[in-house]
């Protein structure tokens, strides 16, 4: 790496060049350790289809101290971060605990989202 690359970014020539530390945020274990409130904070760097189920997506999101949060997709954050425009930005992801939707009386997991530019 050139000794001109500004400090903070990322080689877009590939390879694994993970610095930080890679954090997995399941909804399920949020629940189950009853964690809630801010559970990942940085840039929205990209979305990919997840391993297991390729019909949702994990989003990843980039934390200034260059951990990566891997979060996989639920229906309120594929409303929220799943908008065009939001890749690239700064967002905050909070978990609000499991609640009961109003017409369905299904139990889901409720997050939300705050973003703004970079």
């Amino acid at each position: 790496m050139g000794d001109d690359v500004a400090e903070g970014m990322t080689s877009l020539a590939g390879g694994n060049l993970q610095k930080g530390k890679v954090i997995i945020v399941r909804p399920s274990k949020l629940e189950a350790e009853g964690k809630m409130g801010l559970v990942a904070s940085g840039i929205l760097e990209k979305t990919e289809p997840n391993k297991f189920d390729p019909t949702k997506k994990d989003y990843f999101i980039r934390g200034v101290d260059d951990t990566l949060y891997i979060i996989n997709e639920t229906a309120t954050l594929k409303q929220q971060l799943g908008q065009d425009g939001v890749i690239g930005l700064q967002v905050e992801v909070h978990y609000n605990g499991k609640k009961k939707a109003k017409k369905s009386g299904k139990d889901f997991h409720d997050f939300e989202c705050f973003a703004k530019k970079a």
